[in-house]
This record gives structure tokens, C-alpha cells and sequence, in this order.
């Protein structure tokens, strides 16, 4: 087995390449869906996760050795969609608390 066949497909996938195989998306407002994909990076950052872990899910390959020999893992994926549910919940716990203070001050 050659060295290149062990490197993770979706590593290996430049963003030119990545885009015609999903087909091209263009969406109206591009600066928008660039601060979701800012924001998303920097919670993954904040949580500590791997770098390898971080890139592959923004859908970036990572250089060099690191590139060829780090492969994410199922442990990884789990350790970050654990972390994002956590994000949602408490996201979704200051909502109701918003909605319910916003509830008790209006004026009937």
C-alpha cells in the first residue's frame, strides 16, 4: 500500500476538487456563511479540540507530516459533536430565560 492511499480521502481533497464533486452552492449573502464558518472554528478552538479534527471538519487538508499521518478519529468526532450539543443546550437555555424575563416585564 502506498504512503498516498493511507492519507484520509477528505484530507487529500483540495477545495476546487471538494467543490465539484458536491457541486458548486452559492449563496446570496457569502459573508454570512463565512462568519457561521469563523465562529464554528473558533468554538472548535476553545474546546480544545485536534487540529487534524478541526480541519477536516472545516474542510481543509493540513500540509506536511501532520497532513499525511494524522487521521481523525471516531473518539474525536464524538468528543466534538458532544461539545457542540453542549453549546446548543445552554444556547437554548438562555433563550427560555430571555423569553420568560421579557414575559414577566411586559406591561398587561
Amino acid at each position: 500500500m502506498a504512503l498516498d492511499d493511507a492519507v484520509p480521502r477528505l484530507l487529500k481533497t483540495s477545495p476546487a476538487e471538494h467543490k465539484q464533486r458536491r457541486g458548486c452552492y452559492t449563496p446570496k449573502r457569502p459573508e454570512r456563511l463565512y462568519l457561521v464558518r469563523h465562529g464554528h472554528k473558533q468554538w472548535l478552538d476553545e474546546d480544545g479540540h485536534p487540529r487534524i479534527a478541526i480541519e477536516a471538519r472545516m474542510g481543509h487538508w493540513l500540509p506536511g507530516m501532520e497532513g499525511i499521518y494524522g487521521s481523525v478519529t471516531v473518539a474525536m468526532e464524538r468528543a466534538i459533536m458532544a461539545a457542540r450539543q453542549l453549546r446548543w443546550e445552554r444556547l437554548q437555555q438562555r433563550l427560555l430565560q430571555r423569553r420568560s424575563v421579557r414575559a414577566h416585564c411586559q406591561v398587561h
